[in-house]
C-alpha cells in the first residue's frame, strides 16, 4: 500500500476540528453533529489529524491545475488543437478570465489548504503546553506554517500580480471572510516568514512520511530559494539551491533516468515534495471527488480517452525532445550496436512515434499502441501515465481510465539544479558553474554536454557560452524539456519572469509541421512529426498558437486575475 494510504487512513477527510463545510467553511454555525473547539483539540493527536487533513487537501487537482497550467503555457494543445469547445480551450488561446471555472477552483483549493493549517496553528498555540511533547508540537507547528506558507507563496506567484489576500487566523464569522488583498510585499514578507520557520523546525527528512508526501526542511529551503529566485534575489537564492543539493542530511539525488515517471520512481530521493494518490482506498469515490484519492490525469495525458479534455505535447515540444543530441561516447545510447532512436530524456518524458525502444503500457513498439499517434496526435506525457505497469491501457489501474495511482511531483531535485544555475548566471555571471550544473544533469540522460570539450572523451557541442547564451538554452531547451507539463505552474511563471511569452507565442504561430508516416519492421503508420513545408497530403500543422499570439496580453495574461467569485463575495476587495 502506498505512503498516502498508511497517512490518511483515519483523517484524510476531517476538515476541521470544530466542522464546518469546505463550500463556504461554515464559519457562521457550528455543526451540531459534530465536535465542539472547545473540547476537540485536547491533544497532539487530534491535531494531528487536522493536520493531516490540510496536507489532504493537496489532492484537489484544480491545486496545481496541470491541464489548465500547460495549456496557458506553450507546452501543449487541447485534443486536435482546433476544437472550439470545451473547458480546456480557452486557456490554450489566452482568452480565460475571473469567470474561468479552474481559476475559481484553484484559488480555493490554496485557500482550504491554508483554512485547515490555520484551524492547527491556532489549536498548537491555545492547547496546555505542561507534560507536552514540546518536540513533536514544534515539529507540527512547522509543518502546518510550511503548508500555509507554500499556499501563500502559490497564490502571489499565480494571481494579481502577487497582492492577494493574506489568511492568518481562522474565521470566526462571515465578516471576517471580508478581507482586501495586501500589497505584493507584504504577502512576500508573510509567506517567508512562515517558510523560514518550517526551514529551521523541520527535520531534515521526514521518517514519518516514508517518502516524499510530509514537508522537511528541504522542501522549505527549496521554496525559499524559489521565491528569491523569482524575485531577482539571487545571492539568497543560491545558499538556499546549494544547501539542498549539498546538504548530505537532506538525502537528495538524481536516480536512475530509467526510473523516473515510473511507479518504482514514487517518492525517490531526487523527489523533494510529492502527492501521492492511490487506487487502494475508497475507490467507491467518484473521479471528480477533489477529497479521493485518485489521480485522472493518466486519462488526459495517455492515448486512452480523455475527450476534449485530453492535453497532448505541442508540436515544438516534441520536435525538439526528438532531436535532443545524444552523448555518443555514453554506452547507454547504443543498443544492440545501433543508437538509441531517442534520448532517454524524451524516452522518460513522453511517447512519441520514432521511440521503437521503449516499452509503452504492454506494447514493445510506442507507435503500436492502440493507434495511438493517428491523426494529429504526436507525443503523449508519461508522467502522469500507468505507462509502465503491465497493464493494457489506463483502464486497468483503478478499474476506469478516470482513476490512477500515479503520484505528482510537485518539487524535485532536478528544478533545482536548473534554478541554481540560472541564479549563478544571472547572479554572479558565472558561466563556468552553470555549466557545471547544467551537464551534471544532462550526463545523468546520456545528454551531449554543453561547453568546448574537455578532454574527458564525451560528447561535447564545443559551443563557448556566454551568460546570454546560456540563459536562451535555459529558457528555451533545459527548462522546458526536463521541466515540461510539471511543477507548480513553472513554465507560466518563468515565461513571465523572463519577459518572453508574448515574443515566444508570435514566434511558434510562425513555425509549419506536418504529420508524416513512420515505417518499422515493414509496418507504416502516421504519426511522425515533421518541421517544415508539407509535401501534398499530409496533416499540416501551420495553426498553433496562432490565436495565443493574437490574444496575449501581458496586463492580462501573465498573472491570473482575482476570481470573479471571490470579488462577488469578499466586500472588502477594492
Amino acid at each position: 500500500m502506498k505512503i498516502l494510504a498508511r497517512i490518511l487512513i483515519f483523517a484524510a477527510l476531517v476538515g476541521s476540528g470544530w466542522s464546518c463545510s469546505d463550500e463556504d467553511l461554515g464559519l457562521n454555525q457550528s455543526n451540531p453533529n459534530g465536535p465542539s473547539t472547545d473540547n476537540y483539540w485536547v491533544d497532539l493527536d487530534r491535531i494531528e489529524n487536522t493536520l493531516t487533513s490540510a496536507y489532504s487537501g493537496m489532492l484537489n487537482h484544480w491545486l496545481m491545475a496541470i491541464q489548465s497550467e500547460t495549456l496557458r503555457s506553450d507546452m501543449g494543445y487541447s485534443v486536435t488543437r482546433t476544437t472550439t469547445s470545451g473547458r480546456y480551450f480557452h486557456w490554450y488561446n489566452q482568452t480565460f478570465n475571473n469567470g474561468s471555472e479552474d481559476l475559481r477552483e484553484k484559488w480555493e483549493a490554496y485557500y482550504l489548504v491554508i483554512f485547515r493549517a490555520n484551524q492547527v496553528i491556532e489549536a498548537l498555540e491555545a492547547i496546555e503546553q505542561t507534560g507536552l511533547d514540546m518536540e513533536r508540537w514544534t515539529k507540527q507547528m512547522a509543518e502546518a506554517r510550511f503548508l500555509r506558507g507554500l499556499m501563500h507563496f502559490y497564490a502571489h506567484s499565480n494571481f494579481n500580480n502577487g497582492n492577494v489576500i493574506i489568511r492568518d487566523f481562522v474565521p470566526k464569522s462571515l465578516s471576517d471572510f471580508h478581507k482586501n488583498v495586501s500589497p505584493s510585499a507584504e504577502v512576500i514578507e508573510f509567506f517567508r516568514a512562515d517558510l523560514e520557520y518550517a526551514y529551521e523546525n523541520l527535520p531534515a527528512s521526514n521518517p514519518e512520511a516514508v517518502g516524499a508526501y510530509r514537508a522537511s526542511a528541504g522542501a522549505a529551503a527549496t521554496a525559499l530559494g524559489t521565491s528569491y529566485l523569482y524575485e531577482g534575489e539571487y545571492n539568497l537564492a543560491i545558499q538556499m539551491f546549494d544547501d539542498v543539493i549539498n546538504n548530505a542530511d537532506y538525502g537528495y539525488e538524481l536516480i536512475d533516468p530509467f526510473v523516473l515517471f515510473t511507479e518504482e520512481g514514487e517518492n525517490s530521493k531526487e523527489s523533494i515534495l510529492e502527492i501521492n494518490y492511490t487506487t487502494e482506498i475508497q475507490p467507491e469515490d467518484s473521479q471528480w471527488d477533489e477529497t479521493s484519492f485518485n489521480n485522472r490525469l493518466g486519462r488526459f495525458t495517455s492515448p486512452t480517452g480523455g475527450g476534449i479534455q485530453r492535453f497532448n505535447c505541442a508540436s515544438w515540444l516534441v520536435d525538439a525532445y526528438v532531436n535532443e543530441p545524444m552523448n555518443m561516447q555514453d554506452s547507454r545510447n547504443m543498443i544492440n550496436g545501433q543508437p538509441r532512436p531517442v534520448s532517454l530524456r524524451t524516452s522518460a518524458m513522453v511517447a512519441v512515434m520514432q521511440d521503437t525502444v521503449t516499452t509503452y503500457y504492454t506494447k514493445q513498439w510506442t507507435a503500436d499502441v492502440r493507434n495511438a499517434f493517428s491523426g494529429n496526435n504526436v507525443g503523449y506525457w508519461k508522467k502522469y501515465t500507468s505507462h509502465d505497469l503491465p497493464i493494457e491501457t489506463e483502464d486497468g489501474t483503478g478499474g476506469t481510465s478516470w482513476k490512477g495511482s500515479r503520484n505528482v511531483i510537485v518539487s524535485r531535485l532536478a528544478d533545482v539544479y536548473l534554478m541554481y544555475a540560472e541564479a549563478l548566471l544571472q547572479g554572479n555571471g558565472d558561466v563556468s558553474g552553470a555549466l557545471s550544473l547544467i551537464n551534471e544533469l544532462r550526463d545523468r540522460w546520456a545528454l551531449q554536454l554543453l561547453g568546448p570539450d574537455q578532454g574527458t572523451g564525451d560528447d561535447y557541442d564545443g559551443v563557448t557560452y556566454s551568460v546570454a547564451s546560456l540563459m536562451d538554452h535555459l529558457m528555451f531547451i533545459e527548462r522546458p524539456l526536463e521541466l515540461s507539463a510539471e511543477g507548480h505552474s513553472i513554465r507560466n511563471i518563468d515565461m513571465r519572469r523572463w519577459g518572453i511569452a508574448e515574443q515566444r507565442f508570435t514566434d511558434l504561430a510562425a513555425e509549419e509541421y506536418y504529420v508524416g508516416s513512420f515505417s518499422y519492421n515493414g509496418t507504416s503508420k502516421k504519426g511522425l512529426l515533421v518541421k517544415g513545408t508539407a509535401p501534398s497530403n499530409e496533416f499540416v500543422i501551420d495553426f498553433e498558437y496562432d490565436q495565443a499570439a493574437l490574444n496575449y496580453d501581458e496586463n492580462l495574461h501573465s498573472y491570473l486575475p482575482i476570481p470573479l467569485e471571490e470579488e462577488r463575495n469578499n466586500t472588502a476587495l477594492d
